[in-house]
């Protein structure tokens, strides 16, 4: 039980004083987490005694208990919290993700005659695996360019209308970026999915899909970048692509 239905169901034994602690209580509430019986009682101008018979009027046994049920409520209430922004954030992504115009990347792969995709980091390889396995379902295969081999080294397979696909977090990696200039003056297309739209890379490419990312907070207080939004914007040029091959077939 939670301890707003416990203030709730006793709420008739409870006093002038018990509503004000409890007034402070919810308004103060990761701040009461850390407080002892002393400091409460401090905070709210009323006596130890006070804020024991406050713990005991709720049916609890005593201001440790309540500590207890205040700090599961905050957990509770930050999950929610995190849950129902990432909900929204999601919604909202889709929302885009769906507006984003994806008719000259599905045509240029369309009528490309070698396909090549590279991840500039574990998430991303990660995606990129994910691309290749989307795009063999609709009938395109896509070809691993290895991260740790020379670049230099596939140069000369890539020809001219053939589709480079860079997925990148920052766009900014000057490797793969000298290895794009060659690319362009060899007229091959090349397709950035990246999360800093205004990368050297975004501004290279001749299409940019931008890749929006949700961050939490972990137990350890760092900053974690969630990566589903990589794979769901894939799926979206794959049945965006599906949906154009239909259309040519009804031609």
């Amino acid at each position: 039980m939670r301890l707003e239905e416990l203030v709730n169901k006793n709420y008739q034994s409870l006093n002038e004083n018990d509503l004000y602690i409890w007034n402070y209580i919810i308004r103060h509430r990761k701040e009461c987490e850390r407080l002892s019986i002393d400091d409460l009682a401090s905070k709210c101008n009323v006596s130890h005694s006070t804020i024991l018979r406050f713990s005991k009027r709720l049916g609890l046994k005593g201001y440790a208990e309540l500590k207890v049920f205040l700090r599961i409520d905050n957990q509770m209430a930050d999950k929610s919290a995190i849950a129902d922004n990432m909900y929204n954030f999601y919604v909202d992504t889709l929302k885009q993700y769906r507006e984003y115009n994806y008719r000259g990347i599905v045509e240029s792969i369309y009528n490309a005659k070698n396909l090549y995709v590279h991840g500039t980091g574990t998430i991303q390889n990660h995606a990129a695996n994910h691309l290749k396995r989307a795009f063999s379902s609709a009938g395109k295969l896509f070809l691993d360019i290895d991260a740790s081999a020379d670049f230099s080294a596939y140069t000369d397979l890539l020809e001219r209308g053939d589709i480079f696909i860079a997925i990148s977090y920052s766009g900014e990696n000057r490797h793969l970026l000298d290895y794009i200039n060659q690319l362009k003056l060899n007229g091959v297309i090349i397709v950035a999915l990246t999360v800093n739209k205004e990368s050297t890379l975004s501004h290279l490419a001749d299409y940019n899909l931008h890749v929006k990312l949700f961050s939490i907070m972990t137990h350890k207080d760092r900053m974690e970048d969630l990566a589903g939004n990589y794979f769901i914007l894939i799926d979206f040029l794959v049945a965006y692509y599906m949906e154009y091959v239909k259309r040519r077939g009804e031609q």
